[in-house]
């Protein structure tokens, strides 16, 4: 499940920026995957018409939730949340696609 991209500065900033390379067959029933990242923070792609998530016609990031509240509507996260999940400070990741 290694991220494309991850950590980067953009702006003078810290991100970290999702980006899976998944095949639309690996989604469960739910259209769902998920895996652990830094040992602490569990992460899950939505993904329920189970594009690929590369490539033409590739499945695209709608929303990310943070500890099932807080929403970001870009594919990356900005430097406070980016340095909270550097830090192992974030439970649990979903990242939904469209």
């Amino acid at each position: 499940m290694l991220e494309k991209k991850g950590f980067s500065i953009h702006e003078g900033q810290l991100i970290f920026t999702f980006a899976p390379i998944l095949k639309g067959n690996l989604f469960n029933c739910e259209g769902e995957i998920s895996y652990k990242l830094f040992s602490t923070t569990d992460v899950t792609y939505i993904n329920v018409n189970k594009k690929d998530t590369f490539g033409d016609g590739k499945g695209t990031i709608t929303e990310i939730k943070i500890d099932g509240q807080k929403k970001y509507h870009k594919t990356y996260l900005e430097e406070d949340m980016a340095k909270a999940l550097r830090n192992k400070k974030l439970k649990s990741i979903q990242v939904l696609f469209e």
